[in-house]
């Protein structure tokens, strides 16, 4: 692969790249291979939290808040 600055990295097997938004680059290939990619866009935090939640109510789920709830109405301290 070359780079926008014209350098060149070499990959093998079980090697992974991270490509940041805007990475323009050149592939050279020589043999067959396989590749994967992802690609991750971020949203809108409050927009993502009822994704989530419509996703849950949708398949039926029961959703909980997360947190440390086990000792909830427990008032003991160790004193």
């Amino acid at each position: 692969m070359t780079d926008g600055d014209g350098e060149e990295h070499r990959f093998g097997a079980g090697d992974i790249a991270f490509f940041p938004a805007g990475t323009t680059c050149t592939w050279r290939v020589t043999e067959h291979i396989r590749k994967v990619a992802v690609v991750r866009e971020t949203i809108w935090r409050p927009l993502g939290f009822v994704l989530k939640i419509s996703k849950k109510i949708l398949r039926g789920e029961q959703w909980q808040l997360k947190g440390n709830d086990r000792h909830a109405g427990s008032m003991a301290t160790d004193w």
